[in-house]
């Protein structure tokens, strides 16, 4: 779709479904297209999504608990948006915030010597924003 508001409607229409999304994109333009990858999963694991205006901040973070973590994050209208999920069977994750992407490639490398996977990675408005899951 090519509209924020129905987009937004969209995915939540998918998980009345119990659908989950896996994926996110976007292309922002004069003509924005918004697109996710949704999947039906063998059972109900909690969604939700949340926007961030402006800079990423530790804010991000604070949308993880011990069940609750981040899966994916892309930059749209000027914020983060984040999706969450629960029973990933993941309950540890890092949110890094790095303006450089060499710093950034390394901060990654670092957390999977530790056995972190990477759970999603976005470039917004200067800063790569790292979600490392274990």
């Amino acid at each position: 779709t090519g509209n924020w508001t129905e987009f937004k409607s969209e995915i939540r229409e998918y998980w009345d479904k119990d659908m989950v999304v896996t994926k996110l994109a976007c292309k922002l333009s004069s003509s924005p297209v918004y697109c996710a990858v949704v999947s039906k999963m063998q059972r109900s694991q909690g969604q939700n999504m949340r926007y961030f205006a402006g800079k990423p901040t530790s804010e991000i973070g604070d949308l993880r608990d011990s069940d609750t973590i981040i899966t994916d994050m892309y930059d749209v209208d000027g914020g983060v948006f984040a999706v969450t999920a629960s029973g990933t069977g993941w309950d540890k994750q890092s949110i890094e915030v790095r303006a450089k992407w060499e710093t950034a490639i390394d901060l990654i490398k670092r957390y999977w010597d530790k056995d972190y996977s990477l759970t999603s990675l976005c470039y917004f408005q200067g800063y790569w924003v790292i979600a490392m899951s274990k």
